[in-house]
């Protein structure tokens, strides 16, 4: 059974230099791993056996390689580039790290594809590219069935950027889920898991 020797320490690090960023008081920055992961109810009790063991959404958000590997050894995040080579790709990044450290990964490939797009309101700028693509990015890796061996992809065309992974209908029948910059009111991983992918956007900042 895998437990927390199987987690990660940097992302883990990652997290508590984003929350003292944002929070120097906060009291996670107290807190071991361990009491990290028991505050985040990522720990579950086999109804069987009575032992505790660490669940599949710790796995995926603070797992190290060989945790990924044992537990979902099809997990892939797939990073492609097609604007001028439309049938092999222009660059790509093929992902199998943990989600917290996917992201700024995934960001950071679109920032180097992408134009930047900034955007004033009031007295405010903003990159409109990055406030869209962070929920697109977002809603793709957490609304996503990681049961199958379907893999996650990110493909960015000269006219549109186009996402795909594996997910479940209302009838349960699988169906491959695509979506072309929009938002979906779908979830696969729990809530709190939403709470620690968005905690992770600004470590990444």
């Amino acid at each position: 059974m895998l437990g927390m020797k199987d987690l990660d320490e940097e992302t883990f690090e990652e997290l508590r230099r984003g929350i003292r960023i944002e929070n120097s008081s906060h009291p996670w920055l107290n807190l071991s791993n361990e009491e990290i992961i028991r505050s985040g109810e990522l720990i579950a009790v086999d109804p069987e056996t009575g032992k505790e063991g660490l669940t599949l959404a710790a796995i995926l958000l603070f797992g190290n390689s060989h945790a990924i590997a044992t537990a979902l050894p099809a997990y892939r995040i797939d990073l492609l580039c097609r604007v001028n080579d439309t049938e092999l790709y222009d660059d790509r990044e093929l992902l199998s790290c943990n989600l917290l450290k996917a992201y700024p990964i995934m960001m950071d490939f679109i920032k180097k594809h992408l134009p930047e797009q900034p955007y004033i309101e009031g007295i405010q700028r903003f990159s409109l590219r990055d406030r869209i693509l962070r929920e697109v990015v977002l809603n793709l890796i957490i609304h996503r069935e990681y049961s199958s061996a379907y893999p996650t992809t990110f493909t960015i065309y000269r006219d549109r950027i186009v996402t795909e992974n594996w997910t479940f209908r209302m009838s349960m029948a699988p169906s491959i889920y695509r979506q072309c910059a929009r938002i979906v009111r779908t979830q696969r991983l729990p809530m709190f898991s939403l709470r620690w992918v968005s905690l992770r956007n600004w470590v990444a900042a």
